[in-house]
């Protein structure tokens, strides 16, 4: 099977799992690694490309901004001049900065998000399973400061100073980045997968060397799981251009997990049906 079969038989053929599971193991670990990497790195593409004309816009942007508030952190605690709390969210996502203690927590709906109060930063994350706190004071010691102070003119310096090495930066370090995170959590998830995989394919009946043809399903399944994963990022972007922020994400945390359960387990069992017929 050529490469390019690879990127198509697995989003609809059994017999593509049942040929590529009598294969050697590493050609499957092989293609998920290539793949991966195409992949992230087109997405990585696209997000230094958005981010970079953000980044030329921004000076502009500044300009036209009238109010920019004072943010300052010192002595362990946030400063901002501007009204609060603030608050936005956007498919899921949400971001708040609150100094007067109303807000304490970010809501439970929410599977990723940040707050910011007057002590303390809280972030979610779909990775994490619970909140992660960091005081201010550990953050500026972690960068080898005292303190941070930023309004409009310190703004615009920076900018100015260092607008072109942070973009030759990202598109630098950016791809790089997501590459390697990718890689990391691609094939923890590989692993996990191939485990639950090999209960599955146990209970089919295939029985013999389970867990190497689990582990070659659960690398090819990763071709679907990508596309739809392009999709649903597109769809996102025409409905954020059509003004409408509902999504999944925002009923609860655990259903963009148990929607990429389910849709990982309609295509493990498509493969592990064209394996146990082989068998």
């Amino acid at each position: 099977m050529n490469f390019f079969e690879k990127l198509i038989k697995p989003v609809y053929s059994r017999e593509f799992y049942a040929k590529a599971a009598k294969e050697p193991a590493k050609k499957a670990i092989g293609f998920f690694t290539v793949f991966t990497i195409l992949s992230t790195l087109i997405l990585a593409i696209f997000f230094v490309a958005s981010m970079g004309i953000k980044l030329v816009k921004l000076p502009s942007a500044l300009d036209e901004i009238e109010d920019f508030p004072e943010i300052r952190i010192a002595n362990g605690e946030l400063y901002y001049s501007g009204e609060m709390p603030i608050e936005y969210d956007n498919e899921g996502q949400y971001f708040a900065v609150d100094t007067t203690g109303t807000l304490t927590e970010i809501p439970s709906e929410y599977y990723r998000g940040a707050l910011f109060t007057k002590n303390t930063m809280l972030f979610r994350s779909e990775e994490s399973p619970q909140d992660m706190e960091i005081t201010y004071n550990q953050l500026l010691e972690n960068f080898g400061i005292s303190s941070f102070e930023l309004d409009k003119e310190i703004a615009q310096d920076y900018i100015n100073t260092y607008g072109s090495m942070l973009l030759i930066g990202m598109m630098v370090a950016g791809p790089i980045v997501m590459i390697i995170s990718k890689l990391i959590w691609g094939f923890i998830a590989l692993l996990v997968m191939s485990l639950i995989g090999t209960l599955i394919l146990s209970i089919m009946g295939v029985k013999e060397d389970s867990f190497n043809k689990s582990l070659i399903i659960s690398a090819y399944v990763t071709v679907p799981l990508t596309y739809i994963a392009l999709i649903g990022a597109f769809i996102n972007k025409l409905k954020a251009l059509a003004g409408i922020n509902f999504s999944l994400g925002a009923i609860c945390c655990l259903i963009p997990l148990t929607w990429g359960f389910i849709k990982w387990t309609i295509f493990f069992v498509i493969g592990a049906s064209g394996v146990q017929k082989s068998s």
